[in-house]
């Protein structure tokens, strides 16, 4: 694990943030070795126990750092939250996805609600499309919807208001 080398400061706060020697050995049995002392307080500090992450990898996420770790964590995206999505449809979500859909809230419950209403993947309402999945494309960290469809992550961040440029004058004694 390379935990050889601590110098005073790294186990000091280890001991103070409560990196115990279980943790750690909790850790090394799902073969995870290569942490330093800032990555396992990152972790410990941010409720990620060797259980959450035997049941993310049960769920299907493998291979995660420790910002994804942390991330699904702060977002409470537990295994459970994975198999419910996965069980409602949507079954190839990377991490930001997973966050996403659990900082607003979208259960699986009120996916199957909406398809129970008619929403589909591809359906159109009111000229914007639902996307299916597969449909999806990155380009640049961003979603691009098929259809030409327009969604809120467009608009974020957009200035929508008319431009309005305030033409310079001339103040006294200025010239």
């Amino acid at each position: 694990m390379g935990m050889t080398g601590l110098d005073v400061d790294e186990l000091v706060e280890l001991r103070t943030n409560g990196v115990s020697a279980k943790y750690v050995s909790g850790l090394h049995e799902l073969g995870l070795k290569d942490f330093d002392a800032d990555q396992l307080i990152e972790l410990i500090n941010n409720d990620v126990s060797p259980k959450y992450i035997a049941e993310l990898r049960q769920a299907g996420l493998k291979d995660l750092d420790v910002d994804e770790l942390v991330e699904l964590s702060n977002h409470d995206v537990s295994a459970k939250y994975i198999a419910d999505l996965r069980q409602a449809g949507l079954k190839e979500l990377d991490v930001d996805e997973l966050v996403e859909l659990s900082q607003h809230d979208v259960s699986s419950k009120y996916i199957l609600e909406l398809g129970e209403q008619g929403l589909k993947d591809g359906t159109r309402l009111s000229g914007l499309a639902i996307p299916r999945p597969d449909d999806q494309r990155r380009m640049d960290g961003r979603h691009r919807r098929p259809f030409g469809a327009v969604s809120g992550d467009d608009l974020v961040g957009q200035d929508l208001a008319p431009q309005v440029r305030i033409a310079p004058f001339p103040i006294r004694g200025v010239p």
